[in-house]
């Protein structure tokens, strides 16, 4: 049997074809379930927001929507193409400041700053995370949390470092809740008890 006759010929393109149509197939699946499962929850968020660059920088990356709700700043940066890199995060729109002495050593700040990530995952659903921080106090935790409010994989980590996050919870649980309701209210997200 000659590999180059026109049988064979005609047989391997019939292959390619069916190989080529496979492979467009399958990157149409992706791109439809990226698109619909996943971009498509971030635009309709960002549609009631204004968009503006951060640090000025006119590049895709650093885009981001933001809105204004009471005392609190609604932030999203929409996720690169095929991935799941974007975010919103709600915190406090003062913010965090410290104020410095003459060698540069915080002597007093606003306070603790506890701002909440939220990662809409595909189609339904939600990874949550919250952070706390406050340099004068020399606190800085980042927890991700499950959309019920508990503590995420709290199995896996040290006994002490999760005693001390159930604290900064407890204690700045009237601001977490604060955080919740912007979401529910502003967002229609709701998490936790909200």
């Amino acid at each position: 049997m000659n590999p180059f006759s026109e049988e064979n010929r005609v047989l391997t393109l019939k292959r390619l074809a069916i190989l080529l149509a496979a492979i467009v197939v399958i990157f149409a699946a992706i791109n439809a379930i990226w698109y619909f499962g996943y971009y498509q929850r971030y635009h309709i968020l960002s549609s009631q927001m204004e968009s503006y660059y951060q640090a000025g920088i006119e590049e895709e990356s650093f885009l981001r929507y933001s809105m204004e709700v009471g005392d609190y700043t609604v932030t999203l940066k929409m996720p690169s193409y095929l991935s799941s890199s974007g975010f919103i995060t709600i915190e406090p729109s003062e913010g965090y400041t410290a104020w410095l002495d003459e060698d540069g050593n915080i002597v007093e700040s606003t306070g603790m700053l506890v701002t909440l990530y939220i990662w809409p995952e595909y189609f339904v659903n939600y990874e949550v995370g919250l952070w706390f921080y406050d340099d004068a106090a020399g606190i800085s935790y980042q927890v991700t949390m499950t959309s019920d409010m508990e503590i995420a994989r709290a199995d896996e980590m040290d006994n002490a470092l999760v005693e001390e996050i159930q604290s900064l919870i407890s204690e700045h649980q009237d601001e977490i809740d604060a955080l919740l309701r912007v979401a529910a209210d502003s967002l229609d997200i709701h998490l936790g008890e909200y």
